[in-house]
């Protein structure tokens, strides 16, 4: 508890860009844990059939792509993929691994707000959790919007979160109030929102609540076309497409 409450403190101090910078500090320094050969899990499994269902094409952006356990994944479904991270280090990895499974996927290095295609997407697939590691409303607004621009008409967008915790436990109101009082008195993380958390591993996540995710979608000018939610709330997927092409 004393850690989860000076973790707390934490986010309270840090505003949005620090944040933000602080996440992309962790990602860089943690490669091996996101080596596919320790981490196999295959979460993806539960789309795939979804994404042929809904998508008009194959074509799939792996985006935010480490080093290529979920675009192996997809492969294997028959998917033709474009892998971009913005560590060199993740795409020589993804490389690697795509040549010693073997399967086939292109793999470069990029910036996910800066990068551009002429074709499109029918499939842009966010890497699992990675939403929800945005520090505020406006950047998961962003974040969906440029989705948006990398699809194709018709094209689906993935995302993945974390169930939201009970908001009335006592534990969860209490860390809330500590990182409010926080931002408020260093004037720090002014655009903290309930269900915010640090995790021990140094990285953001928010947790949703249905009608709060429901309402960001919506707002960003996207409809739910699928949803895939884990037993145990750990990893809910969404299938997404712009509201004017849902019938």
């Amino acid at each position: 508890m004393v850690s989860a409450v000076l973790r707390a403190v934490a986010l309270g101090l840090m505003r949005p860009a620090d944040l933000a910078a602080f996440v992309d500090q962790t990602y860089s320094n943690n490669s091996a844990f996101y080596d596919p050969l320790v981490r196999m899990e295959r979460f993806e499994e539960r789309i795939l059939d979804a994404l042929k269902e809904h998508a008009p094409g194959r074509r799939l952006l792996d985006a935010f792509c480490g080093q290529g356990r979920e675009a192996a994944i997809f492969a294997d479904a028959g998917f033709d993929i474009l892998g971009i991270d913005n560590l060199e280090s993740m795409v020589e990895g993804a490389r690697a691994f795509a040549a010693s499974r073997p399967f086939k996927a292109d793999f470069m290095v990029a910036d996910f707000a800066s990068f551009e295609d002429e074709g499109g997407f029918d499939i842009v697939y966010t890497s699992a959790w990675m939403y929800t590691t945005s520090p505020d409303q406006l950047s998961r607004r962003a974040f969906l919007t440029r989705c948006g621009n990398l699809c194709r008409d018709h094209g689906v967008v993935v995302i993945s979160c974390k169930r939201a915790m009970n908001p009335h436990a006592p534990t969860v109101r209490l860390l809330d109030i500590v990182t409010r009082l926080v931002a408020l008195v260093s004037f720090g993380n002014r655009a903290f929102e309930t269900g915010g958390r640090l995790s021990e591993g140094g990285l953001f996540w928010y947790h949703f609540t249905n009608e709060k995710l429901q309402t960001e979608i919506e707002n960003a000018g996207f409809r739910i076309v699928h949803r895939d939610e884990s037993p145990d709330g750990q990893l809910d997927f969404y299938l997404l497409k712009r509201a004017d092409q849902v019938a």
